[in-house]
């Protein structure tokens, strides 16, 4: 499975039009969500960049993207939390409720443009860490 995947990721780089990139964070409490750590690095060069305090992606390249995430905690078992993706400050998807540990999976599909801005961002988070949490977006 592994190769398999491996596979998968080195046909993307090669492919000029699609591309893929993904976080996941350590954050604890609310706020715009820091991108902590990289799962994978975008595969399409000036895709999107992060910010300097990694809260924010900015789109390089427009076209139709996937925008998906998911956070599950290691401590605590949630409660009447929520969750929002925005993008340009305009709410585009919600989770509401963390009650079971954590925000359900999440996406959205839409056409974006260049010098777009992906925020997620929460009243409150528990802890959480890599093989937890990740937040993806695919230039498709």
């Amino acid at each position: 499975i592994m190769a398999d995947m491996q596979q998968e990721i080195d046909d993307l780089k090669k492919d000029k039009t699609t591309g893929v990139a993904s976080w996941w964070t350590q954050h604890v409490g609310a706020g715009p969500l820091p991108m902590t750590g990289v799962h994978l690095q975008p595969t399409l060069e000036g895709m999107l960049t992060l910010s300097p305090d990694k809260k924010t992606i900015t789109i390089g390249m427009p076209g139709i993207y996937k925008l998906s995430m998911e956070i599950n905690f290691t401590t605590g078992t949630g409660a009447a939390h929520y969750i929002y993706l925005q993008v340009n400050g305009t709410t585009i998807g919600q989770r509401i409720g963390s009650n079971y540990g954590g925000f359900g999976y999440m996406n959205r599909v839409l056409e974006l443009k260049k010098d777009d801005k992906i925020v997620f961002t929460t009243n409150h988070v528990y802890q959480t860490n890599q093989i937890h949490s990740c937040f993806t977006v695919e230039k498709i």
